[in-house]
């Protein structure tokens, strides 16, 4: 009957994918169902949402069998959790191997896991807890590992687009990903999952673990040297087109900052990034905290 990839693709939200990966992992006999539903009628029909199970009593789950019932249940409780949450899709070789020195699918920081093959798996976790994942992961595996790690937008999806068809095509790009070293695949929202060439073609897609790693520091700095309002005038700066204009506006906006979110402008030259590339860092800044050398 169905698998656990099976149920994770009938996930349509990021609700639904979270409250079926904690059910599979904490009641997995919930998953066990044999028989079949009756086929579509005018006195009956299957389970309202898979299409295959039989619906339960009238009165409760009513429209869905019970596995069902249960994760739709379980997802309206999640639904504001999943604003702060990230998922990352791992396709690398050697993956119970790996596991076995250390598993980093047990880590703490990870609220939810499944693994959906011999080179496959899912990870749900705080987004601020992704930076401190990917360096234990590169410290105790990097040399080990060879693959593709996609960070995968699963809320602010609409427009026709659900968790299932972000899955299904991040599942499709990471098998045609050469593994030759453990690289990431970073998309701040579902459109671009269909529309990968562009931020490839601008060298924003794909990255070495620590190219990425890197990027991740840079932005929590920028997080910390910067405060909020700050940031937002800058970006303002940034993006007009006129060069006197933003001449004009670039030194009287060097007045408002301390010396070192002054220096730290000045090393990145930051000014002359193309507008791709600072968008690109504004998107990072929602993965991570406060810079910290501890």
């Amino acid at each position: 009957m169905l698998d656990s990839f099976d149920w994770i693709r009938l996930c349509r939200s990021s609700s639904e994918l979270l409250a079926t990966l904690t059910l599979l992992e904490k009641e997995p006999d919930l998953f066990q169902q044999e028989e079949i539903g009756p086929p579509f009628s005018a006195l009956d029909q299957p389970c309202g949402r898979c299409l295959i199970y039989p619906r339960g009593p009238v009165h409760d789950p009513g429209d869905y069998c019970p596995t069902c019932w249960r994760i739709q249940n379980q997802s309206r409780k999640l639904h504001l959790r999943c604003r702060y949450l990230t998922t990352v899709l791992g396709t690398v070789q050697r993956l119970e191997e790996v596991r076995a020195r250390k598993d980093f699918l047990a880590d703490a920081r990870v609220e939810a896991r499944a693994v959906l093959g011999d080179d496959t798996f899912l990870v749900f976790m705080q987004r601020y807890a992704l930076r401190p994942w990917l360096q234990e992961l590169g410290l105790y595996h990097g040399a080990r590992l060879n693959g593709l790690l996609q960070v995968l937008p699963i809320t602010g999806i609409g427009g026709g687009i659900d968790s299932a068809d972000v899955l299904a095509r991040a599942l499709h790009q990471g098998r045609r990903f050469p593994s030759q070293g453990l690289h990431v695949r970073f998309f701040s929202s579902p459109h671009l999952m269909f529309q990968s060439h562009v931020r490839d073609r601008q060298g924003l897609l794909t990255f070495t673990l620590g190219e990425f790693l890197s990027l991740l520091e840079m932005a929590a700095i920028f997080r910390t040297l910067l405060r909020p309002d700050v940031q937002e005038i800058l970006q303002q700066i940034l993006d007009l087109s006129d060069p006197g204009e933003l001449r004009f506006y670039w030194g009287r906006f060097l007045g408002m900052l301390t010396p070192e979110a002054r220096d730290m402008l000045a090393a990145w030259g930051i000014r002359n990034w193309p507008k791709e590339r600072v968008k690109f860092l504004y998107e990072l800044t929602n993965y991570v905290g406060f810079y910290s050398t501890t």
